[in-house]
């Protein structure tokens, strides 16, 4: 995977805290020899002489509640809530567990995220804080709420249920897989019935709107440019295959 734009690599150069000119020429020396063996150009730069590992333990759960509430303050707490649930749940970082958050019964995660002895997504892509935020970004951009909203309607929590599928499961090839993940943890996790959320993901076709501005499949809206404003679409002479998944 590429590295996100906003991602950044802070370093600096290490030095000797030692104090005389003669112990920092044998510092720098010793250095210097090191580095003669590694290479040449860049390579010379990752030398594990020129830098300092500091290990940073991730945010535990109740920060990441905060965090989101701060990014995304129009979401009702119980979206944010639910998604950071789903999240804590194929989450294998071994961040802290806290109470402030519902439904945190660590046996109860176990039981539902793991099948047969194996992660109920399989052993393919892990989630991270980024899917999270993306995640609560698609919620936030793809789904009206009222403003100071206290709770959801079901056809909203059906809404963040398939953005959720969409971004957490979407990546693994089985069926049955995607299946087992949709009936036992996003559908109690969004307060919806089993039935209703295996049918709008297995069953519903996305509609597809054309307008002069835009075109929408499903709950995707894509700009059209401006040289196709004008153009109208001919369904006949279109090669675009509706599926499950537009």
């Amino acid at each position: 995977e590429k590295c996100h734009p906003n991602f950044r690599l802070f370093g600096t150069c290490t030095t000797s805290s030692s104090s005389g000119k003669q112990v920092k020429n044998q510092s720098r020396r010793r250095l210097r020899n090191s580095l003669a063996s590694v290479g040449s150009g860049g390579k010379k730069l990752l030398h594990p002489g020129l830098w300092r590992k500091v290990h940073v333990e991730p945010l535990p759960y109740s920060e990441l509640q905060v965090v989101s509430k701060e990014m995304f303050p129009k979401l009702p707490r119980v979206v944010s809530d639910a998604a950071l649930n789903v999240f804590r749940q194929l989450d294998i970082s071994g961040r802290l567990q806290d109470d402030d958050i519902p439904d945190t019964d660590v046996d109860t995660v176990h039981q539902s995220t793991v099948l047969n002895g194996q992660p109920i997504l399989g052993n393919g892509r892990t989630c991270s804080v980024r899917d999270l935020m993306k995640l609560l970004a698609r919620i936030s951009s793809t789904v009206h709420f009222e403003p100071g909203a206290k709770f959801c309607t079901e056809s909203q929590r059906v809404l963040c249920m398939a953005e959720c599928y969409d971004i957490f499961a979407g990546w693994c090839p089985c069926r049955n897989l995607r299946r087992d993940f949709t009936t036992r943890v996003l559908a109690s996790t969004w307060g919806i019935t089993v039935t209703v959320a295996a049918r709008y993901i297995e069953t519903r076709q996305p509609h597809i709107t054309y307008t002069s501005e835009y075109v929408e499949v499903g709950r995707a809206t894509i700009a059209r440019p401006p040289s196709c404003a004008m153009e109208t679409y001919s369904r006949e002479n279109s090669s675009f295959a509706e599926t499950n998944y537009a």
